[in-house]
C-alpha cells in the first residue's frame, strides 16, 4: 500500500488485529456535530481522489496555452483545486 503522495506507507499495529499498514488516522470526533473531524475526512477523500486521477473532470479552458488569459484561469482553477485542463480552439468544434 502506498501513501496518498505515493511514498511507500510505514507499517504499524492496527488495535488487535495484528500487523497492519497505516497511512493515516483520524480521532473519532469528540461529539456528535464535530466540523473538524468531518473537514478531515471530506479533504483525504478529495485529495486521494486527485492523486488518483479520479473524480469530476472538472473544467476546460479553450484558448490559446500560452495567453495570458488562458494563463491566468489555469492558475485560478490549481489554486481552488478544480481539475482542468486545456484545449486550443478548432473550427467548428465544441466542448
Amino acid at each position: 500500500m502506498a501513501r496518498l503522495d505515493g511514498s511507500p506507507a510505514r507499517r504499524g499495529r492496527a488495535a488487535g488485529d495484528g500487523a497492519r499498514w497505516i497511512d493515516l488516522y483520524v480521532l473519532r470526533p469528540a461529539r456528535r456535530a464535530d466540523e473538524i473531524f468531518h473537514r478531515t475526512i471530506a479533504e483525504l477523500l478529495q485529495e486521494s481522489a486527485r492523486l488518483q486521477g479520479e473524480g469530476p473532470s472538472g473544467a476546460t479552458v479553450v484558448g490559446d496555452p500560452r495567453s495570458p488569459r488562458a494563463h491566468e484561469l489555469r492558475t485560478t482553477l490549481a489554486g481552488l483545486g478544480i481539475p482542468h485542463r486545456v484545449r486550443e480552439p478548432d473550427a467548428g468544434s465544441r466542448v
